[in-house]
């Protein structure tokens, strides 16, 4: 459940259509693993200069970044939730874009009602492609997030 920035709930929906069979996308390639054909988009584009894509994966502590652990699909995804005074990153892969755009973030601001009372939080989700590691998070842009998210409090 999410609330728009008067307070008032509001719905979210989200269509999203899986591609399971040759006859969804007009490139089938021939997938290693079976006899069937699959869709290129789906399973076979995640290779950076012939290798894997690795990328991040960890749930840090609010307030730091993470290294721990690594993971490998099609995308690198992270998402950066800003609250109050504090932050969190998430960071992991997967086969799927929802947004259908390689190298693209989106940006939300969301009220949230915890307890009866309107707390105003951001909300960026990302998905990358275009190199390994692409999820990092350097030191100065954790710093531009922080900045930002506290001016907004401030005005």
């Amino acid at each position: 459940m999410a609330a728009n920035s008067k307070g008032n709930i509001v719905s979210i929906k989200m269509l999203m259509e899986f591609c399971s069979s040759s006859s969804c996308n007009n490139r089938p390639a021939q997938n290693g693993y079976t006899q069937n054909p699959v869709c290129s988009q789906q399973t076979n584009n995640n290779l950076i200069n012939g290798k894997p894509l690795d990328c991040y994966e960890c749930t840090p502590q609010p307030g730091k970044n993470c290294w721990d652990s690594k993971c490998t699909k099609k995308y690198c995804m992270k998402q950066v939730i800003s609250i109050k005074n504090g932050w969190q990153i998430q960071k992991t892969c997967s086969n799927i874009n929802i947004y259908g755009i390689d190298n693209y973030c989106q940006t939300f601001d969301l009220i949230t009602n915890p307890g009866g009372m309107a707390v105003k939080n951001r909300y960026q989700q990302c998905y990358c492609k275009d190199k390994q590691y692409c999820n990092s998070t350097p030191t100065h842009r954790i710093i531009t997030v922080i900045m930002v998210t506290l001016a907004t409090f401030w005005l």
